[in-house]
Order: structure tokens, then C-alpha cells, then sequence
């Protein structure tokens, strides 16, 4: 008699299923990968952009009362970004004040912050995502 591998009929590779979750985990893998990584790296997009806002606000409060602190204000939102754990994120941030008698439709005595991140920061963030730039502008009644 012959031995029982050599009478064995061989199947059509077509139909063979072995490895086929191997394959199948492949090709689902990395499309979701890619997805995961563009719904961190736009999270922390829009979270930049709300400490952005926020620095703006604060900034324009401090200019608005006239403390020492936000004398040169961009050293002081870059130490406010840095404490919030931005600071590595936005590694340079271009600050503008201004105080005038109108902030977008209200009347009356303001002082306006306006900070501007370079284009190409927001690659740092999230790299499918460098020529974003981010803006965030904050008004304070200033009482003079």
C-alpha cells in the first residue's frame, strides 16, 4: 500500500482558508490605524485651538487692567501655553494688542488680543495638518 500523503487529492489554493483572518486583519488594519491617527491628531488640533482662545482671553483681561505681568505680552501667553502643556506644541506664537474704542460691534473703551501661530506649527500637532494656522482673538473692556 501506498503511503496516505501520496494519495491524498490536493485542493484547489482558491479554496484553501488557512491565513485568511492574517489577511483580512491586514487589510482592515491599517486603514484604521490611519484613522485613529487623524482623529488624535485633529483633537488636539481643536484643544490647541480652545488654549489658544483661552490665552487670548486671559491676555486680554490682563492688558485690559493694566497688570505688570502682560507687559510684553508674548512672553507672557508663552509661559501661560508652556503651563498648560502647549508650549512644545506651538513653539512660537505671534502676539498683537491693541486698545480702541470697538471690539467686532460693541462700543466703547477695549483691549484686543490677537495671537496668530505661524503657518506650519500645526504640522507639529498633527502632521497631515501643517499648513493650518490658528487664530484666536479676545477682547476685555479696558474702563478708561
Amino acid at each position: 500500500m501506498g503511503a496516505p500523503e501520496m494519495t491524498k487529492r490536493r485542493s484547489c489554493p482558491l479554496r484553501d482558508r488557512r491565513g485568511s483572518v492574517s489577511l483580512e486583519f491586514a487589510v482592515v488594519a491599517i486603514p484604521f490605524v490611519v484613522l485613529m491617527m487623524l482623529i488624535v491628531g485633529a483633537s488636539m488640533l481643536f484643544w490647541s485651538k480652545s488654549v489658544l482662545q483661552m490665552a487670548a482671553a486671559r491676555t486680554a483681561r490682563c492688558v485690559a487692567i493694566g497688570s505688570l505681568d502682560c507687559t510684553y505680552p508674548t512672553p507672557y501667553v508663552n509661559a501661560m501655553l508652556a503651563d498648560w502643556g502647549v508650549g512644545g506644541l506651538l513653539p512660537s506664537v505671534v502676539v498683537t494688542v491693541a486698545t480702541g474704542q470697538t471690539c467686532g460691534l460693541a462700543v466703547g473703551h477695549y483691549a484686543s488680543v490677537s495671537i496668530t501661530t505661524p503657518s506650519g506649527s500645526a504640522g507639529a500637532i498633527a502632521p497631515g495638518f501643517s499648513g493650518v494656522v490658528l487664530n484666536a482673538t479676545a477682547c476685555h473692556p479696558s474702563g478708561i
